[in-house]
């Protein structure tokens, strides 16, 4: 479990998503956090334009404001008498003094309205911007007017007249109540509706009452408190306020193609979202070129791991870079090859076993005819009997099994044979035990492996006037097929057995050539690679004992393939 961890974490796919993280995720964070502060940035540039502007437009007002306070301090020098003197009012000042707030008006350019009221008569004086209104407003105004009781608020202040808002401003005296109206409805309308400031309404205070102005140019005078007013309207909403009437007006910040707090996370959302994006992107070019590519080359890896010599890479896309088609060639190359080889190795040990059968056929084929004739002369009829039933078997398998791998019966079968042939030629001289774990009879090995080493100890381990021992014994463990040769003969000389240790041909002093057991071992690695073992223990006079450990392949009960239990 520790060891598939351990490759999980070292795999290309984590190790990519490792790379990711520590550089791409950074970068999408920084992304987003520059990107925040750009938007953030650029939404307070365009709070402070929109304040530059919102002071732009009402500079009329704040100006106009001024100069009627500096205005009226001449006025109110140039009429001193008939303002405050006793005497009563006086017809041609009143006519003066209303043409003098006229001329005022029409400096600030306000729209509205100017009034001199004599206290006395209770006469009205009233002069109105020109063009302004329509005369049946001018009249209705002048009628509100009549109605009107002007009351000293010290400053300027929020009044309702005929449908009208008006910022007042009243000048009490003794004989005159002096009055500037300025039309707050038409002049924010204009000023801010008019030339597209804003699309939502705004308010203005005098310091007491507020007063709510929609684009529609309705006016209505709202009972709240300017700062609670201010907690409800937020952050996004601009602030003018003038140094003179101590008027304050609130609008919104942003314009109908502005930023505000939703655009800027709807931009903050679309730099995740492209970012995201950009991530997934790069994660699909990474698999497609390289992930699922190794992949492919992976796979093929492991069907060469599993004998599937026939598979070839044969993916092939437009998009494939050219290395990749390179390493699949050669892939495909390096698997043919390999194919090759095996079917190389496998005619090779197909000739050395006909090699082996050659050899051994002819040498065992004199013997036979010299051993029949000699029981011939002594009339042991059973026993030339007996000793042709064995060399039948015997040659019946060498001859004509030419199966890649035999069931083990089969071989064993063929052992009895052999050593039945041996105890008839050297009566005396061995015995042989054999022993095998029931259940192991359709085990796979390749033809005459056992034999031979049975052949080498009737042939080089016989002790002259001595029987020998020879055990034969076979069982499993752990899905592998362990097989022992062991006899009690007179061994191997230590030079011999260092070549045979090292997989080499054994050469006697006749210059006779020994190659049964290099022979094995050949074939063990043309069948089963690197999973098949051999041991050979012996001493010179000690016996010699030869241990093979081979994956255990079963025969299949329909057909005529192999199941391998191999894999330990």
């Amino acid at each position: 479990m520790k060891h598939k961890f351990s490759l999980f974490r070292r795999s290309l796919v984590i190790r990519l998503w490792r790379m990711i993280c520590i550089t791409v995720v950074p970068l999408i964070l920084g992304t987003l956090i520059l990107t925040g502060l750009f938007l953030g940035n650029l939404w307070e540039e365009q709070k402070d334009l929109r304040r530059r502007e919102l002071d732009l437009s009402m500079s009329p007002l704040s100006g106009g404001l001024e100069r009627i306070e500096t205005e009226m301090d001449d006025v109110m020098m140039r009429y001193m008498t008939p303002l405050t003197v006793p005497s009563g009012a006086d017809a041609m000042a009143s006519y003066e003094m209303v043409g003098d707030l006229e001329k005022i008006l029409a400096e600030t350019q306000l729209p509205g309205a100017v009034s001199v009221l004599e206290k006395s008569g209770r006469k009205l004086y009233t002069k109105f911007t020109p063009d302004t209104y329509e005369p049946e407003e001018a009249e209705a105004i002048r009628t509100a007017l009549g109605q009107y009781v002007a009351v000293s608020t010290g400053g300027w202040s929020i009044r309702s007249i005929a449908g009208h808002t008006f910022y007042v401003r009243n000048y009490q005296f003794a004989n005159y109540c002096l009055t500037f109206r300025l039309d707050l409805e038409k002049y924010l309308s204009e000023s801010l509706f008019g030339q597209g400031l804003t699309r939502e309404p705004v308010y203005f205070t005098d310091g007491q009452a507020i007063l709510r102005i929609t684009p529609e140019h309705t006016a209505k005078v709202i009972g709240r408190n300017w700062e609670l007013l201010g907690e409800e309207l937020g952050e996004e909403w601009i602030e003018w306020t003038a140094e003179e009437g101590g008027c304050r007006l609130r609008m919104n910040g942003e314009t109908h193609n502005g930023l505000n707090s939703g655009i800027l996370l709807f931009w903050m959302l679309a730099a995740v979202f492209g970012c995201l994006v950009l991530f997934v992107l790069l994660w699909w070019v990474l698999r497609r070129l390289i992930l699922y590519p190794l992949y492919l080359l992976q796979k093929g890896m492991k069907q060469l791991e599993e004998e599937n010599l026939d598979y070839r890479i044969e993916y092939r896309e437009k998009a494939e870079s050219s290395e990749f088609q390179y390493i699949y060639d050669t892939f495909n190359q390096m698997a043919r090859e390999i194919g090759l080889s095996r079917e190389k190795d496998i005619k090779m040990y197909q000739a050395q076993l006909d090699n082996l059968r050659l050899q051994v056929n002819p040498h065992m084929l004199l013997n036979s005819f010299n051993m029949i004739y000699s029981l011939a002369q002594m009339r042991n009829f059973e026993c030339i009997q007996e000793f042709s039933m064995y060399l039948v078997e015997y040659f019946r398998y060498v001859l004509k099994e030419t199966d890649a791998l035999v069931p083990l019966e089969k071989e064993m079968h063929f052992v009895e044979s052999y050593t039945g042939i041996q105890k008839i030629r050297f009566p005396g001289a061995f015995t042989s035990v054999y022993k095998m774990e029931e259940g192991l009879e359709h085990a796979m090995v390749p033809p005459l492996l056992v034999q031979n080493f049975v052949e080498n100890a009737m042939k080089y381990a016989l002790i002259p006037g001595k029987c020998i021992e020879v055990l034969i014994n076979i069982r499993s463990e752990n899905h592998r097929l362990l097989i022992s040769v062991c006899d009690t003969g007179s061994g191997i000389k230590d030079e011999v057995l260092e070549k045979l240790r090292g997989g080499q041909a054994y050469t006697d002093k006749r210059g006779q050539k020994h190659i049964g057991i290099w022979n094995c071992r050949r074939r063990m690695e043309v069948f089963y690679g690197g999973e098949a073992r051999m041991d050979i223990v012996s001493g010179s006079g000690e016996g010699t004992q030869i241990w093979l450990d081979l994956p255990l392949i079963r025969e299949k009960q329909e057909g005529n393939g192999y199941e391998d239990f191999g894999g330990g």
